[in-house]
């Protein structure tokens, strides 16, 4: 396949949330513009790249800015040979996608070069695909304990796919590497004795070491070798070698096309079959007869077995030359390497720059002018950055090492955990609050103010309300249908409102109909974020944000309007006030303040303005009013108001946890109390973990903080304290619906579901595992059991074959273990054990 062709694939690839990488040759530039952006237009944004790292600081040397780090990870392989692997691997719930052949992730590899390249797509139409696709799994998690280990994040979520860690069979197919032994070694072991090999690659070594090892492994089989005349790297003068059959001389592909070949391809043909072998490998003793742990390259081929001329297409669009052989050897350069080198950085609340030093000296650091401290840390050096240095600083930058009177400079870059964050879990959206008093785009201050100075929020302004709807009422239901009817006396019976009695109703209309319009646009926002959850479209949920490069401080208006904020909150919060007005009135004028705080900290970037600790205080201070007003008045609310309050009060309770500094909170309340309280009104003990997620992409957005997921997860569960009963079975019910048949008895809890596809259970749901491991320590029960029973009767599959009739997992909180026993409808058990997250009752 074309490699141009890859990249119009990569543009169709959909339904995937992971991207794995490797490449020798690396061009940032060229990569950010013609893949990175793909990945991110197809939400494909868990992106990691693993690099040569000699190959990387070549990269670097041109690049001023970049997007590492922030929106995808690199992970930099040092070897004593090269990392010279060709690989993307796409990896979603139910599908994969395997991009391998022979190019580096350059203009050259994907515009200019010729090159190799196959695609293998895994989902329900190619499972035979699986193997390749679990063995590059397996190929990616062994190069990553090789890193520096930058995005466990990534892996860790890989894990969780249905298919990791299965075997698929396919005898025809191989996805092979060299990291324990030689390609060599693992082809002689796969393929019957050859009677011909044909081996086209750009690359051969000066002794031709592979081609004579493959003459003494098969005497009998005829070698032929494509070489690419006056560009390919071989040694002209072994010809005529007697280990050589034939030399077969080209220039390109066609006339037109004499593009550099960089394709790698074996094949070796039996006498009734073909096996083709392509990737990264050369023919060259450290990519083809050595394995990595004895100091080679690392290497990834896939070995595919056919029928006898099924791969001549790999062959015969050589055009094949009658000219004399001209081509230079291939060379090996030799380039000192630096005292000094980089491994990795990561921004958190400071910057820490890893370093690794090849001989231990007395030096000193700078970054430009500015002297740094550095510490050794095991066989690291560490340097921590005040960022305040880094704001005038490029993407990519350099550290300076002086020592014996010498100069390194060291090319640097780091991974900003929050940007990452923000960028991995955002999509394009345009922001929801458009409506303001004059129902233009919510933009400026003097529209805020109107809003706030004209919505009712002190018992005066909203008794003045109150007078005004009761005169207008009265014009409107009271008013005669005879204009001639009236009282004996003569006197009309309703009130002419005058000019100004008329424009100060119709701008209380207006500000109640913006009102309203924030609570439906709030709730249209909350209902799509708990949809994509639900729907796993986006988890958690999470919408991209325009997100200035630079901050600024607030203007002399912009301090007055907070003077005046400050004023309007105190007046909502007075009792008076609260026993006057209606829910639904109360609550709209708190989506007025939250969405003028997210404006100044969201959009406008203001500091010093709404910082974290009065925007939290705030907003719990007209919390706690809310629900004290629900609950006092026993208020039964519809699903708009419902969904508005819970996901309000959760994130304010979480915005407290995280986020605030202050010891002693203004609000009396603890966090504790308020959730009891939601609860109380709205049951919400089985759904809040959806309002959680919604909740920290929201934190995310407004103040760029990241806030760990099962961290805040736990939190919120541990306020709750653990279920009863009837909260259990409503989590098991909400997993996997009202036909789980729920059996808790003093020694165990059994769930038992019937599967119509039962190959969907190779695991129990993470939310419903977690439930009952919580309800075992918290009761004191020492086992329970998941059984998912098979529909579908046998014969259903056919007379041949064995499908699987159940799969029990059986949890031990006491040995901290699930055993998952799978047995099939003849009998054949297979049993996998593993270790079960337990958190002791003390830690609840």
């Amino acid at each position: 396949m074309e490699t141009i062709k890859a990249l119009e694939i990569l543009d169709k690839s959909k339904g995937y949330e992971y991207a794995l990488m490797t490449t020798f040759g690396f061009d940032i530039g060229f990569f950010e513009r013609f893949i990175l952006n793909r990945l991110y237009d197809n939400d494909i944004k868990m992106v990691s790249l693993f690099v040569d790292s000699n190959e990387l600081l070549k990269s670097l040397e041109h690049v001023s800015n970049s997007s590492m780090g922030r929106k995808y990870i690199v992970h930099p392989i040092e070897t004593k040979g090269a990392f010279h692997p060709k690989l993307v691997l796409l990896l979603g719930t139910d599908r994969a996608r395997l991009f391998i052949g022979s190019a580096n992730i350059t203009t050259s590899g994907y515009l200019r070069n010729n090159e190799i390249l196959h695609i293998f797509d895994y989902n329900a139409d190619y499972p035979e695909n699986l193997k390749v696709i679990t063995s590059a799994i397996d190929f990616f998690e062994r190069i990553n304990e090789l890193s520096y280990k930058q995005d466990e994040e990534t892996f860790e979520g890989i894990k969780q796919l249905a298919y990791y860690g299965k075997t698929g069979e396919n005898d025809e197919l191989f996805f092979i590497n060299n990291l324990s032994d030689s390609i060599f070694n693992q082809v002689n072991a796969m393929i019957d004795e050859p009677d011909r090999i044909d081996i086209a690659v750009p690359f051969y070594d000066n002794d031709l070491s592979v081609v004579q090892a493959l003459s003494d492994l098969y005497p009998k089989a005829k070698i032929n070798l494509f070489v690419q005349n006056k560009k390919s790297r071989f040694p002209v003068e072994k010809q005529g070698s007697t280990f050589v059959s034939r030399i077969y001389k080209y220039r390109g592909f066609d006339e037109k096309n004499t593009a550099f070949y960089h394709g790698k391809v074996f094949r070796f043909d039996t006498k009734d079959t073909s096996y083709i072998l392509y990737g990264s490998a050369n023919c060259t003793s450290s990519a083809f007869l050595k394995a990595f742990v004895n100091g080679s390259n690392i290497e990834c081929d896939v070995l595919e077995k056919g029928t006898k001329g099924e791969f001549d297409s790999f062959f015969d669009s050589f055009m094949c030359i009658e000219e004399a052989l001209h081509c230079e050897h291939i060379s090996y350069n030799y380039t000192e390497k630096q005292n000094f080198y980089y491994k990795y950085g990561i921004l958190e609340k400071e910057l820490r720059l890893y370093f690794g030093v090849r001989a231990s000296c007395a030096f000193s650091v700078f970054l430009g002018e500015n002297k740094l401290n550095s510490k050794i840390i095991g066989d690291d050096i560490v340097i921590c950055v005040d960022t305040d240095l880094l704001s005038n600083c490029p993407d990519i930058f350099e550290i300076k090492f002086v020592y014996d009177n010498k100069e390194e400079l060291v090319k640097c870059w780091f991974v900003n955990k929050e940007a990452l964050y923000i960028n991995r879990t955002s999509e394009s959206r345009d922001v929801i609050f458009s409506t303001d008093f004059d129902n233009k785009e919510d933009r400026y201050i003097e529209d805020k103010y109107i809003i706030l100075k004209e919505t009712s929020l002190t018992p005066d302004e909203l008794q003045n309300e109150a007078d005004f709807n009761k005169v207008f009422g009265s014009a409107n239901n009271d008013k005669p249908d005879d204009e001639t009817d009236s009282d004996e006396d003569g006197i009309i019976s309703y009130v002419i409102p005058d000019a100004d009695c008329i424009q100060k109703y119709n701008k209380y209309k207006r500000i109640n109909t913006i009102r309203l319009d924030y609570i439906r646009a709030y709730y249209e926002k909350i209902c799509k974020s708990l949809y994509d959850i639900s729907t796993g479209i986006n988890h958690p949920s999470s919408h991209s944000t325009s997100v200035p490069s630079g901050r600024r401080l607030p203007t002399d208006y912009e301090n007055r309007f907070k003077r005046f904020i400050k004023k309007r909150i105190n007046d909502l919060v007075s009792n008076s006030f609260l026993t006057q007005c209606s829910y639904e009135h109360y609550l709209s004028s708190i989506l007025v303040f939250i969405n003028v705080f997210d404006k100044y900290t969201k959009q406008d970037k203001v500091d010093g303005l709404f910082d974290a600790d009065f925007i939290v205080e705030s907003k719990m201070a007209m919390i706690v009013k809310l629900l004290e007003k629900a609950i006092s008045e026993n208020l039964s609310l519809d699903e708009m108001n419902t969904t508005n309050t819970i996901q309000i009060v959760i994130q304010a309770i979480l915005e407290r946890h995280f986020l605030s500094s202050i010891e002693t909170p203004f609000v009396g309340i603890d966090n504790k109390v308020l959730l009891s309280q939601l609860n109380k009104l709205f049951d919400i003990r089985a759904i809040y973990k959806d309002y959680v997620l919604t909740s920290l992409n929201n934190i995310s957005e407004s103040f760029d903080k990241t806030i760990d997921e099962s961290t805040a997860l736990e939190y919120i569960d541990n306020l709750f304290g653990y279920k009863d009963d009837a909260g259990l079975r409503k989590v098991i019910t909400q997993d996997y619906g009202n036909e789980a048949v729920i059996d808790i008895n003093d020694e165990t809890i059994t769930i038992t579901v019937k599967a119509d596809n039962i190959v969907n259970h190779y695991s129990v749901r993470p939310n419903t595992l977690k439930e009952l491991v919580n309800y075992c320590v918290a009761h004191q029960r020492d086992r329970f059991a998941v059984i998912f029973e098979n529909a579908k009767p046998r014969n259903t599959y056919g007379p041949s074959a064995d499908p699987i009739k159940v799969i029990a997992f059986n949890a031990n909180i006491k040995t901290a273990s699930i055993e998952r026993v799978m047995e099939r409808y003849s009998g054949k058990k297979e049993t996998q054990r593993d270790r079960l997250h337990v958190i002791n009752k003390s830690q609840s």
